[in-house]
Order: C-alpha cells, then sequence, then structure tokens
C-alpha cells in the first residue's frame, strides 16, 4: 500500500509540475539552462520607456509546454508596437487575419525573424495588416516590426513570443532573458510588469 501511495504522488507531483499535455518522462515541461540576462542577445520585444506584465510564462500549464515551453504571452492591447528583440532576417509574414478569427493553422498574423546563429524568434497574434515588415529584409534590434492583435488561438490581446532553435516546423523553443529589463536570470514572469529600459 505504501509502495502504491508513493507512486501515485510522484506520477501527480510530475503531472502538475509539467502541466497538461507536458510529457513529464522526458521532462518537457521543466525549464532551466537560462542564459544569464545582463550578457542576453535579447532585448524586451516592446518600446523602450514602455511596461508590459506577462499573462503566461515559461513552462506554464495552459499552453506553454512541450516544444513551446519558453514562450512568453505579453499582454498588450491591440495596436501597440512591437519591435525586434534581435537583429536577423524575416522569414516569415502573415498578417490577412482579423482579430477574434480563431483558432486554426495560419490564423495568426506573425512575423518570424531568424538569427545569425540560426534560431527563430516567432512574434504571434499581431492585428490586421498589423506586421510592418516583409520577407527578406534585415532588420535591427529595437526596430519596428508590426503591431499586437488578437488573431488565431488568443484569448484576449497580447502578443505570443517564443525563439525556436531552427526553422523547422515545431522546432523546440530555447531558453531567453533579455538584457534592457529588470534582472530575469529565471525567466520573465508571469504576472511581473517590465519596463525596456
Amino acid at each position: 500500500m505504501k509502495t502504491r501511495k508513493k507512486v501515485a504522488f510522484l506520477g501527480l507531483f510530475l503531472i502538475s509540475a509539467c502541466g497538461p499535455g507536458a510529457d513529464p518522462l522526458s521532462n518537457n515541461g521543466v525549464c532551466g539552462n537560462y542564459p544569464a540576462s545582463s550578457t542576453s542577445a535579447y532585448k524586451v520585444p516592446w518600446t523602450v520607456g514602455t511596461t508590459q506584465e506577462i499573462g503566461q510564462g515559461n513552462c506554464s500549464g495552459f499552453t506553454h509546454y512541450g516544444t513551446s515551453r519558453y514562450a512568453y504571452d505579453i499582454d498588450m492591447p491591440i495596436g501597440t508596437t512591437i519591435v525586434a528583440a534581435r537583429a536577423g532576417t524575416v522569414i516569415e509574414v502573415i498578417s490577412n487575419n482579423s482579430d477574434g478569427n480563431g483558432c486554426g493553422p495560419g490564423m495568426a498574423n506573425v512575423v518570424r525573424i531568424q538569427h545569425s546563429d540560426g534560431t527563430v524568434a516567432g512574434y504571434y497574434h499581431m492585428t490586421k495588416n498589423g506586421p510592418t515588415v516583409s520577407v527578406g529584409a534585415s532588420v535591427t534590434q529595437g526596430q519596428t516590426i508590426g503591431l499586437s492583435g488578437n488573431t488565431g488561438c488568443s484569448t484576449a490581446p497580447h502578443m505570443h513570443f517564443e525563439v525556436s532553435r531552427s526553422a523547422s516546423s515545431g522546432a523546440d523553443s530555447t531558453p531567453v532573458t533579455f538584457s534592457n529589463t529588470a534582472t530575469n536570470n529565471f525567466g520573465l514572469q508571469a504576472g511581473s510588469s517590465y519596463t525596456a529600459l
């Protein structure tokens, strides 16, 4: 009896720690290996001098688990300026979807930017005609790339931001910190607000 209780408790702990949909055996919902924020190659993807709140952080039990475990949902009213977190080349733009259009493949307006190390930042849920860059364009860190919105699988206006290890579909996300805001050596935390410095 004691052994069964221990096994059941361990299973419950793993599921709650990793979130529903995560694979506890491969630790797909467990976060770690963050770079130091003071030397991070990334800056927060909003305008210097403004403050944004994190609605959902990394390894959440809601939607940030598995390959998207290092994603951030940044609460933003529709039309908020989004800037490039890092310099790179635009590899994908979707801009024709209307806010509140619902879930489905290709339903979120997005800008995806590939960096010099092969990683790719995705800026999702932009408003209709919100992206202000085109495929093939070179962008600098801090350059305006679009306006936030509420397209695709979005429960409220926000920007979903994540960095994938490569441009491949379904590539694993990677841990990201930001050098131009409060110390965030374990990533930006849900419920906390951060000012771009």
